[in-house]
């Protein structure tokens, strides 16, 4: 959101995909007829999987602390791409691109590229879709708000304000009073089915 640079490339990225998935759907298409959509994706592709790694190795640096003093514990979180990152270098991708023509022409749609990546979330050396409790993977999503907040202050010197959705009904006293006190110098909307407390601090509320 506020890195124009990688949102021009998502842009330039998405269209391309458009234009190719258009192509393989067309029966009379060839190989050939999507190089420049190779060499568009490939460019673009590489250049939004640098950037998702770098990103995800700065929130590395910091989810594990948060995320403890969150939840008062002692457990290990960590995030981690899909993908290797050697694998989606400009060259690896296009070489893909063309290997996988025959599967995506009869399918219709781009099956390589970072469309098709996923990011994924261990606690304590596990994935967390699997093994870790609502609780858990609540307090990680809460971890990875304070890092975007703590981040777009750090790149725009501006306090973002904050758009809660009845977060307060899905967190216990705990993980309340955390939110509250990372949240204090922030303008916070929160949406609640439920009163709450307006003189921990200065927020709007809007009840459903």
């Amino acid at each position: 959101q506020f890195d124009s640079g990688y949102q021009t490339i998502l842009s330039k990225y998405k269209k391309a995909l458009t234009q190719r998935n258009f192509l393989l759907k067309n029966k009379n298409s060839t190989n050939k007829d999507l190089l420049i959509w190779n060499l568009s994706l490939s460019e673009y592709g590489s250049y939004i999987v640098k950037k998702r790694i770098e990103i995800l190795e700065l929130i590395n640096q910091s989810i594990t602390d948060t995320y403890n003093e969150i939840s008062e514990s002692n457990d290990w979180v960590s995030i981690k791409y899909s993908e290797e990152p050697q694998n989606n270098t400009k060259q690896k991708i296009f070489n893909q691109l063309e290997k996988d023509y025959s599967k995506d022409a009869l399918i219709g749609t781009t099956t390589t590229g970072p469309h098709r990546h996923d990011i994924l979330f261990y606690l304590n050396k596990k994935e967390s879709k699997t093994t870790a409790s609502r609780g858990e993977i609540r307090t990680i999503i809460l971890a990875l708000k304070f890092f975007e907040i703590q981040r777009i202050e750090n790149e725009t010197t501006k306090r973002p304000i904050i758009l809660l959705d009845d977060v307060y009904s899905e967190l216990d006293e705990t993980r309340q009073n955390k939110l509250n006190s990372f949240t204090k110098k922030n303008q916070v909307i929160i949406t609640s089915a439920h009163s709450i407390d307006n003189n921990k601090k200065n927020q709007t509320i809007i009840l459903k």
